[in-house]
């Protein structure tokens, strides 16, 4: 059974946690939270892929991560600005796919499958976890709106 911290969106758009009725962190039977802070954190980018070398960004958990040679989220950001295009749809796969390999690394899946459609100039990521070649989790994530689609 696959268990993580509950992550809601606030009215604001803004996500965050929250207590359960016993004032302890609520939790989930999916792994949307895992999923949401590996697309949404903001890994830093290098000089080369950033115009102005000061806007490299980056998620300020890091560093506390750098310890052991690991880096949280991805570099989806780097798109932001973006057009919705084709090669715009294969930097987002690319990089979706990049920030969630550490799922395979820490055994929580044996593979992830990545697939991303254009529509309407929106972006949309379709992503499976398999665990002995069967799906474990899977979800639709519109990239510009960064949110899980139910």
């Amino acid at each position: 059974m696959i268990v993580d911290i509950d992550l809601k969106r606030n009215s604001l758009g803004y996500y965050d946690i929250y207590p359960n009725e016993d004032g302890d962190i609520a939790t989930v039977d999916n792994m949307d939270t895992a999923l949401l802070m590996s697309l949404l954190c903001r890994k830093r980018a290098l000089k080369a892929e950033i115009a102005i070398n000061t806007n490299r960004s980056g998620w300020v958990g890091n560093l506390f991560l750098s310890i052991f040679n690991f880096e949280n989220g991805s570099k989806l950001w780097l798109s932001s600005q973006s057009i919705a295009d084709t090669e715009t749809l294969n930097f987002v796969v690319a990089r979706a796919r990049n920030s969630l390999q550490w799922m395979i690394t820490d055994k929580i899946c044996d593979s992830i499958n990545v697939e991303g459609s254009l529509v309407y100039n929106t972006i949309y990521l379709l992503i499976a976890l398999y665990k002995q070649e069967k799906i474990i989790y899977s979800t639709r994530f519109d990239v510009f709106l960064n949110s899980i689609i139910k």
